[in-house]
């Protein structure tokens, strides 16, 4: 039986969603259709990666799942987008359930994951052009960097959890 974590109902762009936070486990693996995937990056010395939007907040790096990209591939390579580190050990953690409450029936799967990264040099190369900075931080000032709430900090206590 999965275990809910948290649950919200939200608006993105004028459309209200309703997002429901578990954490991962075997019946997890089977989940479809997984639209993104998401990283709390760690480096080294165990600070976390965030990167900084054009927009002017703060987010975790991920994205959508490109066609014929495997899950860790896709996290990869948004690692690299929107951070220029490379990925170096990941870890499923939570996964995300969310629908639209006009189409509770379409529900669609976001995977969150604990990385281990390498931080390279050279600027952010985001083919979108929304990261524009990256910022590296202790792990008990990132949710007010990123103004997740709760459901932020039962995120990070995953991926902290996830390593040790």
């Amino acid at each position: 039986m999965p275990q809910l974590l948290y649950k919200e109902t939200s608006d993105w762009k004028r459309v209200s969603f309703v997002s429901e936070l578990y954490v991962y486990d075997d019946e997890a693996q089977s989940l479809a259709p997984v639209t993104q995937v998401q990283a709390v990056p760690f480096t080294e010395d165990g600070k976390i990666v965030v990167y900084k939007h054009i927009d002017g907040y703060y987010g975790l790096p991920g994205g959508k799942v490109e066609a014929g990209e495997n899950l860790e591939a896709a996290l990869a390579r948004e690692l690299r987008e929107e951070m220029n580190v490379e990925l170096i050990q990941v870890k499923p953690v939570a996964y995300i359930k969310s629908f639209k409450l006009s189409d509770p029936d379409h529900v669609s799967y976001n995977l969150r994951y604990a990385a281990k990264v390498k931080l390279s040099d050279g600027q952010i190369q985001d083919p979108a052009g929304k990261a524009i900075e990256r910022l590296t931080c202790d792990a008990k000032d990132v949710n007010n960097l990123l103004r997740w709430g709760k459901r932020g900090d039962i995120l990070i206590d995953l991926a902290l959890r996830a390593f040790k």
